[in-house]
């Protein structure tokens, strides 16, 4: 196995230019030094590793490190081979019209970008094992995975429902991935058939990290909502050439985009806004998600939704929690969320020595008072500890039954 491919001219040229590409395409410095993480420090202090990596492997961890002191801050992300093949394999299915996309056209730039060659060809000296985690190793040097859930995603349903006493139905719901919706479907359906109504509705995110909005939007809350809701969100962006292609077909195409994009100018004067966010980003987006009654599958909630979070609760997951608080169609109990959960999904750049793919959040989504989510994440409506939010949120349903 040929460890130095890359000299080290061309390890500088990567690490510079994913250096420029974060500056200029990732929108949220301003947020992130904001609670203490220095950009410049950050970038001076990991080049070194970068210039004197003794080989391939030990130059890609010390890219890495970059995002390990970012702490993979609003989804930024060095892919290591596993990372590399399974969302090759994602975006490619997406592409196809898999999972759930509403316009499989919109994802062309997420699947394309991992067709260049030379990712393949520098990810294949690399292990792609589950053990990987998020660390890179030569190909039959990881670790053996830790034990973990028997069940997979896409191998069956990973919902659990349950009646609890008191007509109140639970939803254990540990991952919104994209091949889960379909496969999680009976697990709310048939709920939903055999009881027809509730009491009040808890639904446990706890640790849920994210995947798939299409997951809650159709399974939790159009089978609910009993009029058609609208929220609106206002997304910051860096538009340039990298980024312009992942945020049209974002929009589904480029009138609807040109439709809803604004100069900073225009933006709103939200009480949280910081003038630290002005850095970068170039314009600023308003969207409306709509949402609309499902009126083959109904069912009816007499009371409340109930949402339980903690600091794991991410991307669309946080997206739900974001939607609960800006309806009202929940109330949250448990800790604050993790945050960045406003946007479209995150975008990739390709290095052009390696062909190494980064990822990161192309927009700087605003919670409702105008502060970056990504910073602020979303807090609960009734704190405590996580671990105790079931309990918690019980005692808060028999405080409510009481009052009726």
């Amino acid at each position: 196995m040929n460890k130095h491919r890359l000299t080290k001219e061309q390890r500088i040229r990567d690490y510079e230019y994913m250096w420029d590409v974060l500056k200029k395409c990732f929108p949220v410095r301003g947020p992130m030094e904001r609670v203490g993480y220095n950009w410049d420090e950050i970038e001076a202090e990991c080049r070194p590793a970068v210039e004197n990596a003794e080989d391939d492997l030990a130059f890609c961890r010390a890219m890495n490190r970059v995002f390990e002191k970012f702490e993979h801050f609003a989804h930024s992300n060095l892919f290591n081979a596993a990372m590399f093949n399974s969302y090759k394999k994602m975006m490619a299915e997406f592409y196809e019209g898999k999972h759930n996309v509403p316009n499989p056209e919109m994802m062309k730039p997420w699947a394309e970008i991992f067709q260049d060659p030379r990712s393949e060809k520098f990810y294949s000296a690399f292990d792609s094992s589950k053990g990987a985690g998020r660390d890179f190793y030569w190909k039959g040097e990881a670790p053996e995975p830790k034990p973990g859930a028997a069940l997979k995603r896409g191998e069956g349903p990973m919902a659990v429902s349950a009646l609890l006493p008191g007509n109140i139905a639970y939803f254990r719901i540990p991952t919104l991935a994209a091949e889960q919706v379909d496969l999680d479907r009976p697990v709310f359906m048939d709920f939903y058939k055999e009881h027809k109504s509730c009491e009040h509705m808890i639904v446990d995110f706890r640790g849920n990290g994210g995947g798939n909005t299409e997951y809650w939007k159709q399974l939790i809350v159009e089978p609910i909502i009993t009029e058609p809701l609208t929220v609106e969100n206002y997304m910051l962006y860096c538009d340039n050439e990298l980024n312009h292609e992942f945020i049209k077909h974002g929009f589904l195409d480029e009138s609807e985009f040109d439709g809803k994009n604004f100069p900073i100018s225009e933006l709103p004067d939200f009480p949280n806004f910081h003038k630290e966010y002005l850095g970068q980003p170039t314009g600023f987006f308003k969207s409306e998600e709509r949402y609309k009654p499902d009126p083959d599958h109904r069912f009816e909630v007499r009371g409340k939704v109930w949402m339980l979070t903690d600091k794991r609760v991410y991307s669309a997951s946080e997206g739900f929690a974001i939607f609960c608080k800006s309806t009202g169609f929940a109330t949250l109990v448990g800790e604050r969320t993790g945050g960045d959960g406003v946007g479209i999904a995150p975008f990739h750049a390709m290095l052009p020595e390696s062909g190494m793919i980064i990822r990161y959040s192309g927009e700087m989504g605003l919670n409702p008072d105008g502060g970056s989510n990504a910073e602020y994440r979303t807090e609960p409506d009734v704190k405590c500890e996580p671990e105790m939010a079931l309990v918690v949120c019980l005692s808060e349903i028999e405080k409510e039954t009481e009052r009726t």
